[in-house]
């Protein structure tokens, strides 16, 4: 086999048979409370399209304008929040091996309604678990975080907790021991249901 060759397989090992995937909802990366101050006195709107680098870990590691909305300041925020808070489950080669990739995404930024500006933002859905092992001496170990539902912006739940030691857990006999610890937290948006369905009865049937 000549070195074109072995080039030639390299390069198809390489494809990406299975694209980046957003973790969670990508449209929540970018929201209206981001807004800058000025381009809401100046009236800025537009659309900018970015492509993003991604690891093979998932993290955006680059970001570069493919359409600019116009405004400079909106498409140089753009990146720099889908780098802030972009998550992704990595590309796959055809051996299943995570794989660096790239991933187009279009942000509009569109001038909000006067009333939203003075209310805060509504809760967003999520769904986190995070787990971790306490040592007999306290210690807190082998912490990870999974997101079921992405938080766009939320602090990882790991991050410098190692460094804070608890209170060992302790058996019966008072004996220090290790324990493993879940952590889980959610918000769930559901419809609303009528807390007094009496004070609206069904209206009657016409008499005939």
């Amino acid at each position: 086999m000549n070195l074109l060759s072995l080039l030639m397989l390299s390069a198809v090992a390489n494809i990406a048979v299975q694209e980046a995937k957003p973790v969670g909802n990508s449209m929540m990366w970018v929201t209206t409370e981001d807004y800058p101050a000025v381009a809401l006195r100046e009236g800025m709107e537009g659309a900018s399209a970015v492509q993003l680098s991604i690891s093979a870990e998932g993290a955006v590691t680059g970001c570069s304008v493919t359409a600019s909305s116009g405004h400079r300041i909106l498409d140089d925020l753009t990146c720099n929040l889908l780098k802030l808070r972009g998550q992704f489950d990595p590309a796959k080669d055809r051996r299943g091996r995570a794989m660096a990739s790239q991933y187009d995404q279009r942000v509009r930024w569109q001038l909000p309604k006067d009333g939203d500006l003075a209310r805060q933002p509504a809760p967003q859905p999520f769904s986190m678990v995070a787990d971790f092992d306490v040592s007999e001496t306290g210690e807190i170990e082998n912490c990870r975080t999974s997101w079921q539902t992405a938080l766009p912006g939320a602090p990882d739940f790991c991050a410098g907790r190692n460094s804070v030691p608890m209170v060992p857990f302790r058996d019966a006999t008072g004996k220090a021991v290790r324990r493993h610890v879940i952590f889980r937290s959610s918000v769930t948006i559901e419809d609303s249901v009528d807390p007094n369905p009496t004070a609206h009865p069904p209206a009657a049937a016409p008499i005939k």
